[in-house]
Protein backbone atom coordinates (compact mmCIF):
# COMPACT_ATOMS: atom_id res chain seq x y z
CA UNK A 1 0.00 0.00 0.00
CA UNK A 2 1.06 3.36 -1.11
CA UNK A 3 0.97 5.91 1.75
CA UNK A 4 -0.80 9.18 0.87
CA UNK A 5 2.65 12.04 1.60
CA UNK A 6 2.19 13.86 4.85
CA UNK A 7 2.93 17.69 5.49
CA UNK A 8 5.98 16.70 6.81
CA UNK A 9 6.61 14.69 4.02
CA UNK A 10 5.91 17.36 1.49
CA UNK A 11 7.63 19.85 3.30
CA UNK A 12 10.83 17.84 2.72
CA UNK A 13 10.06 16.90 -0.94
CA UNK A 14 9.54 20.82 -1.76
CA UNK A 15 12.47 21.70 0.00
CA UNK A 16 14.86 19.02 -1.82
CA UNK A 17 13.24 20.24 -4.81
CA UNK A 18 14.32 24.22 -4.01
CA UNK A 19 17.81 23.10 -3.45
CA UNK A 20 18.55 20.92 -6.47
CA UNK A 21 17.09 23.68 -8.26
CA UNK A 22 18.96 26.51 -6.74
CA UNK A 23 22.34 24.35 -6.83
CA UNK A 24 21.44 23.72 -11.26
CA UNK A 25 20.98 27.62 -11.68
CA UNK A 26 24.04 28.01 -9.62
CA UNK A 27 25.87 26.10 -11.83
CA UNK A 28 24.61 27.44 -14.85
CA UNK A 29 25.50 30.91 -14.06
CA UNK A 30 29.20 29.60 -13.37
CA UNK A 31 29.26 28.65 -17.32
CA UNK A 32 27.65 31.17 -18.62
CA UNK A 33 30.42 32.91 -20.35
CA UNK A 34 30.93 36.43 -19.61
CA UNK A 35 28.98 39.40 -21.48
CA UNK A 36 30.56 42.41 -23.22
CA UNK A 37 29.87 44.94 -20.82
CA UNK A 38 31.74 42.21 -17.76
CA UNK A 39 34.36 40.96 -20.03
CA UNK A 40 37.06 43.22 -18.76
CA UNK A 41 35.88 43.40 -14.81
CA UNK A 42 35.69 39.32 -15.21
CA UNK A 43 39.24 39.19 -16.79
CA UNK A 44 40.79 41.00 -13.50
CA UNK A 45 38.43 40.53 -10.29
CA UNK A 46 37.79 36.53 -10.55
CA UNK A 47 40.68 34.82 -9.38
CA UNK A 48 39.74 31.66 -11.63
CA UNK A 49 39.89 34.11 -14.45
CA UNK A 50 43.78 34.85 -14.37
CA UNK A 51 44.10 31.46 -15.76
CA UNK A 52 42.59 32.50 -18.96
CA UNK A 53 45.54 33.79 -21.14
CA UNK A 54 45.40 36.76 -23.07
CA UNK A 55 46.81 35.86 -26.22
CA UNK A 56 45.43 34.37 -29.99
CA UNK A 57 42.99 31.78 -29.76
CA UNK A 58 42.11 30.92 -26.56
CA UNK A 59 37.97 31.44 -26.49
CA UNK A 60 36.26 34.26 -24.28
CA UNK A 61 32.80 34.96 -25.07
CA UNK A 62 32.48 32.19 -27.06
CA UNK A 63 34.77 33.90 -29.65
CA UNK A 64 38.58 33.25 -30.18
CA UNK A 65 40.60 35.80 -29.34
CA UNK A 66 42.22 37.93 -32.32
CA UNK A 67 45.95 38.31 -33.20
CA UNK A 68 46.38 42.98 -33.63
CA UNK A 69 47.32 41.96 -37.31
CA UNK A 70 43.01 40.71 -37.49
CA UNK A 71 42.14 44.34 -35.62
CA UNK A 72 38.90 46.06 -36.88
CA UNK A 73 40.33 49.00 -35.33
CA UNK A 74 44.49 48.39 -35.98
CA UNK A 75 45.07 52.37 -34.40
CA UNK A 76 44.26 51.13 -31.05
CA UNK A 77 47.26 50.83 -29.22
CA UNK A 78 49.14 51.35 -25.59
CA UNK A 79 51.38 54.63 -25.00
CA UNK A 80 53.90 53.58 -22.66
CA UNK A 81 55.97 56.38 -21.03
CA UNK A 82 58.15 57.17 -17.92
CA UNK A 83 56.66 59.38 -15.29
CA UNK A 84 59.58 60.81 -14.78
CA UNK A 85 59.84 62.41 -18.78
CA UNK A 86 63.35 63.57 -18.07
CA UNK A 87 64.93 60.11 -17.62
CA UNK A 88 64.20 56.33 -17.80
CA UNK A 89 62.73 55.35 -14.18
CA UNK A 90 61.22 51.99 -12.53
CA UNK A 91 57.49 53.50 -12.82
CA UNK A 92 55.81 53.94 -16.25
CA UNK A 93 52.44 54.86 -17.32
CA UNK A 94 50.42 53.06 -19.54
CA UNK A 95 47.48 54.57 -21.30
CA UNK A 96 45.05 52.66 -23.62
CA UNK A 97 44.64 55.09 -26.82
CA UNK A 98 42.02 55.25 -28.95
CA UNK A 99 42.27 56.96 -32.39
CA UNK A 100 40.11 60.36 -32.61
CA UNK A 101 38.24 59.07 -35.91
CA UNK A 102 37.45 55.98 -34.56
CA UNK A 103 33.82 54.62 -35.00
CA UNK A 104 33.66 52.13 -31.78
CA UNK A 105 31.71 53.18 -28.95
CA UNK A 106 32.28 51.35 -25.37
CA UNK A 107 35.77 49.55 -25.55
CA UNK A 108 36.59 47.60 -22.66
CA UNK A 109 39.95 46.46 -22.19
CA UNK A 110 42.41 44.60 -20.05
CA UNK A 111 46.23 45.40 -19.91
CA UNK A 112 48.54 41.88 -19.12
CA UNK A 113 52.15 42.65 -18.10
CA UNK A 114 54.29 39.60 -19.52
CA UNK A 115 58.08 38.43 -19.37
CA UNK A 116 59.62 38.47 -22.63
CA UNK A 117 62.35 36.25 -21.60
CA UNK A 118 59.92 33.70 -20.06
CA UNK A 119 56.54 32.96 -21.87
CA UNK A 120 55.40 30.71 -19.37
CA UNK A 121 56.22 33.16 -16.22
CA UNK A 122 53.42 33.80 -13.92
CA UNK A 123 55.18 35.80 -11.48
CA UNK A 124 56.78 39.00 -13.08
CA UNK A 125 59.46 41.61 -11.16
CA UNK A 126 56.87 44.56 -12.12
CA UNK A 127 53.06 45.15 -11.15
CA UNK A 128 50.50 47.59 -11.81
CA UNK A 129 50.37 49.84 -8.89
CA UNK A 130 47.51 52.05 -9.88
CA UNK A 131 44.66 51.40 -12.10
CA UNK A 132 43.17 53.56 -15.00
CA UNK A 133 39.84 55.58 -14.16
CA UNK A 134 37.06 53.28 -13.00
CA UNK A 135 39.05 50.21 -13.11
CA UNK A 136 41.15 47.76 -11.10
CA UNK A 137 43.36 45.55 -10.49
CA UNK A 138 43.50 41.97 -9.44
CA UNK A 139 46.15 38.25 -10.94
CA UNK A 140 48.47 39.68 -8.34
CA UNK A 141 49.36 42.98 -9.55
CA UNK A 142 49.43 41.68 -13.12
CA UNK A 143 46.24 43.27 -14.81
CA UNK A 144 44.32 45.92 -15.12
CA UNK A 145 41.41 47.32 -16.84
CA UNK A 146 39.03 50.09 -17.75
CA UNK A 147 36.64 51.58 -20.31
CA UNK A 148 37.93 53.43 -22.98
CA UNK A 149 37.67 57.55 -22.58
CA UNK A 150 39.50 60.24 -23.98
CA UNK A 151 39.83 61.67 -20.31
CA UNK A 152 40.79 58.35 -18.70
CA UNK A 153 43.77 58.26 -16.47
CA UNK A 154 46.76 55.93 -17.45
CA UNK A 155 47.14 52.94 -15.50
CA UNK A 156 51.27 52.91 -13.70
CA UNK A 157 53.76 50.08 -13.62
CA UNK A 158 55.81 49.92 -11.21
CA UNK A 159 59.55 47.66 -11.10
CA UNK A 160 60.24 45.88 -7.69
CA UNK A 161 62.58 47.43 -5.63
CA UNK A 162 65.95 46.66 -6.63
CA UNK A 163 65.74 45.72 -10.09
CA UNK A 164 68.58 45.95 -12.02
CA UNK A 165 69.04 48.25 -14.72
CA UNK A 166 68.09 45.96 -18.06
CA UNK A 167 65.17 44.20 -16.73
CA UNK A 168 62.70 44.08 -18.99
CA UNK A 169 58.98 43.34 -18.84
CA UNK A 170 56.11 43.31 -21.92
CA UNK A 171 52.47 45.09 -21.91
CA UNK A 172 50.01 44.55 -24.42
CA UNK A 173 45.94 44.70 -23.95
CA UNK A 174 43.02 42.91 -25.39
CA UNK A 175 39.77 45.01 -26.47
CA UNK A 176 36.14 44.30 -26.70
CA UNK A 177 32.99 45.81 -27.25
CA UNK A 178 29.39 44.49 -27.61
CA UNK A 179 29.85 40.90 -28.50
CA UNK A 180 32.69 41.05 -30.51
CA UNK A 181 35.71 39.03 -30.29
CA UNK A 182 38.59 40.14 -27.85
CA UNK A 183 41.35 41.48 -29.91
CA UNK A 184 44.77 42.10 -28.83
CA UNK A 185 46.88 45.74 -29.31
CA UNK A 186 50.65 45.10 -30.22
CA UNK A 187 52.90 44.48 -27.30
CA UNK A 188 55.74 46.99 -25.57
CA UNK A 189 58.51 46.25 -23.99
CA UNK A 190 59.96 48.56 -20.69
CA UNK A 191 63.18 47.89 -20.28
CA UNK A 192 64.44 50.12 -16.93
CA UNK A 193 67.28 52.46 -17.38
CA UNK A 194 66.08 52.60 -20.84
CA UNK A 195 62.91 53.10 -22.18
CA UNK A 196 60.40 51.48 -24.04
CA UNK A 197 59.91 49.79 -27.36
CA UNK A 198 57.03 48.64 -29.53
CA UNK A 199 56.94 44.76 -30.65
CA UNK A 200 55.00 43.86 -33.65
CA UNK A 201 54.22 39.81 -33.26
Amino acid sequence: MIPFPTPTMKHSIATTTCTFFLAVTGVFLLLIPPQADAYAAWFVDRRVSCFTELKPDEIVMNNKILHHSESIEPGIKLEVSPLDSNKPSTEYSVKFALPQDTHLNDVQYVIQLGDPDDPEAVEFRAKFTSAPTNGGIGCGGARTHGRARMEDSPAIVTFDDGVKDGTRIEVWAGWATDHAAVTLTDKVVIVTGQGVSNQHH
